[in-house]
């Protein structure tokens, strides 16, 4: 009574579970080996999947164990005693999705406890694709981006050359034109006064030529930076384009070890962004701030100006946009904002060679 009892309970238990569980007894030929198992216990969740399937043939019903390998492993578990847990798979017979399988030997067969996990794999695969796609909408939005870095670095070029061309031939080019109809114009036998007045708006020409010639040059590459450092090329700056704008700058920090690279590009981007307080913001007061470390660079420069449109500056400021293209190659940020009490505040982050990731 009470071994009934007992095994009611253990049946009751095996039949609240959810997952497939199922006792095979092996089948062995004259040799003793193993050719085959048959049912020899089925839970609910098993019975719902395969029917009545007691003392009937594994292999007759479903002959797809052995494709799939689940029949070698359960010899295997026979033979060695050794348990197995596989994940597999399964598209035969009844079955169309992925399963979880535990195998144990019991006496000479294998207890199996079988769980459904195709919902489980989707998800899977669902985060996998989604976290895929993810990364080529990443690849391509780094690509355009890439691109359009490339088109503004090239139509800044051509710009520069542009500008240089015109620079050449309207200035140089003509006060060399001028100096040569001068020299023309001198004769043996000139009066002298002429030849004073003359040979004086000649040596005018020449100097206007050679100031012209070391201002193209000193923008193609600022010798003061070259020859004396960040601090007194942005300083020069300063006392260039102060007017209508007073300017005030400072540097703390490490800033002589800076790569040189590095301390053009801090150059320029301060250059660019002083021309546009200039242009766009219409202050009276601009502040230029720069702190190195070992890491980064931070520049911050605010003004008590009208503010500007960065978006309508950029489309029409291609120096501007330029800057913001080649603070992205360095891997920089640059972030742009109104000021507390009017006008605009720029802070820029770039980061220092050992610390940049490519």
């Amino acid at each position: 009574m009470a071994l009934h009892r007992n095994q009611d309970v253990l049946r009751n238990t095996i039949d609240s579970s959810l997952d497939m569980i199922q006792v095979f007894r092996a089948v062995r030929n004259d040799k003793d080996e193993i050719v085959d198992f048959i049912w020899i216990l089925n839970n609910k969740a098993s019975e719902k999947k395969f029917g009545d399937v007691i003392g009937k043939s594994l292999l007759t019903l479903n002959p797809g164990v052995v494709e799939t390998g689940i029949f070698e492993t359960f010899k295997k578990v026979v033979e060695t005693g050794q348990p197995d847990e596989s994940i597999r798979h399964y598209v035969h017979e009844q079955f169309n999705g992925w399963f979880q399988q535990s195998s144990v030997k019991q006496g000479d067969g294998v207890a199996t406890t079988t769980r459904d996990i195709t919902a489980y794999k989707k998800g899977i695969e669902m985060r996998i694709s989604a976290a895929r796609a993810a990364e080529r909408r990443i690849r391509k939005l780094e690509a355009e981006q890439q691109r359009e870095i490339f088109r503004v670095s090239l139509s800044t070029l051509e710009e520069e050359r542009r500008q240089i061309s015109e620079r050449l031939h309207n200035g140089i080019g003509q006060i060399l034109y001028g100096i040569k109809i001068s020299m023309s114009a001198l004769h043996y036998g000139l009066d002298e006064s002429v030849f004073k007045n003359a040979k004086s708006y000649t040596d005018k020409l020449l100097k206007d030529a050679i100031d012209e010639t070391r201002r193209i040059s000193h923008e193609l590459m600022p010798i003061n930076l070259e020859q004396f450092g960040l601090k007194s090329a942005i300083e020069e700056i300063c006392v260039e384009l102060s007017g209508s704008t007073t300017f005030k700058f400072n540097i703390k920090g490490p800033y002589k070890n800076i790569e040189n690279y590095l301390q053009l590009a801090v150059y320029r981007t301060v250059q660019e962004l002083m021309l546009n307080v200039i242009e766009h913001a219409h202050a009276t007061h601009c502040s230029i701030n720069v702190e190195v470390n070992r890491t980064e660079i931070l520049i911050a420069i605010s003004d008590d100006g009208r503010g500007i449109n960065i978006l309508q500056t950029q489309k029409a400021d291609l120096g501007l946009t330029s800057i913001l293209s080649n603070i992205k190659l360095l891997n920089g940020d640059v972030h742009i904002n109104a000021a507390p009490r009017g006008g605009t505040v720029v802070n820029i982050t770039i980061p220092r060679s050992e610390s940049i990731i490519v």
